[in-house]
């Protein structure tokens, strides 16, 4: 039965490497036509996060108010997609097989704790592209223990 997986997973693989900017995480595929891996923040709600991804954080910053943000105009808690104080956290993969992959999440500003550029971090997924915490991994800390730190710590 294994086998038969990987050898679907290995056609299915070799059919999509046709398509630009594809993207494995774990055993899930996922197809972004940027070249960027978008991560969805979604709220823990009792859930622990199955694995996490390493990514050095090139970029956090408030989120702009779009279109009419120059007029101050901002989206009000009852539309579609809101999130309080929204940041933009964009960084690259710091290791493991998606090293190098660039990484987009929009999250609430009150989940970043203190991150900025430069920072490694380890973001907590529930699947291949919800999100539910960032943890900020201490200096002494490698990127390749990084993961194993992050197991030990509570991702809620």
């Amino acid at each position: 039965m294994r086998r038969l997986r990987v050898a679907l997973a290995g056609i299915l693989l070799g059919a999509l490497a046709i398509l630009p900017a594809t993207v494995a995480v774990g055993r899930e595929v996922i197809m972004v036509a940027t070249g960027t891996l978008e991560l969805t923040w979604q709220g823990a709600a009792g859930r622990t996060a199955s694995r996490f991804v390493i990514v050095r954080v090139r970029d956090l910053s408030a989120e702009s108010g779009g279109l009419l943000g120059f007029l101050g105009l901002r989206r009000p808690p009852g539309m579609a997609g809101y999130m309080p104080e929204p940041h933009v956290l964009e960084g690259e993969v710091a290791g493991g097989d998606m090293a190098g992959h660039a990484v987009r999440l929009r999250l609430p500003g009150g989940e970043t704790r203190g991150v900025t550029a430069g920072d490694v971090v380890a973001l907590g997924l529930v699947d291949a592209t919800h999100c539910i915490c960032v943890l900020r991994v201490p200096a002494g800390i490698t990127v390749e223990g990084a993961a194993a730190w992050a197991t030990g710590q509570a991702c809620r």
